[in-house]
């Protein structure tokens, strides 16, 4: 089983500061979106902004409720970047 690690709290400390660092945020959690609506990974620990995920595995459900109360959180910086990125495209 395949296991990924993200370290979005250091992404996040000053999102305005550093393009590259925003931009990774972005790339991020728009991959770990696409990974838990595909399924094929699940959250088995979130943690001051840190997000340990196993491949084929199901969500852990304290976990996965930390990580949508984070994500909700993080909407607004995430549709700046989306618009910065794609600027005559909406955030799906």
């Amino acid at each position: 089983m395949e296991y990924l690690v993200a370290d979005l709290w250091r992404l996040q400390r000053d999102p305005s500061a550093f393009t590259q660092e925003r931009h990774l945020l972005y790339y991020n959690v728009v991959l770990i979106d696409a990974l838990l609506q595909q399924r094929s990974y699940g959250i088995l620990e979130f943690k001051d902004g840190v997000v340990f995920l196993r491949q084929n595995a199901a969500n852990d459900p304290e976990a996965i409720a930390a990580w949508l109360a984070y994500r909700q959180m993080l909407n607004p910086p995430i549709q700046n970047i989306h618009q910065e990125l794609n600027p005559t495209s909406p955030l799906s």
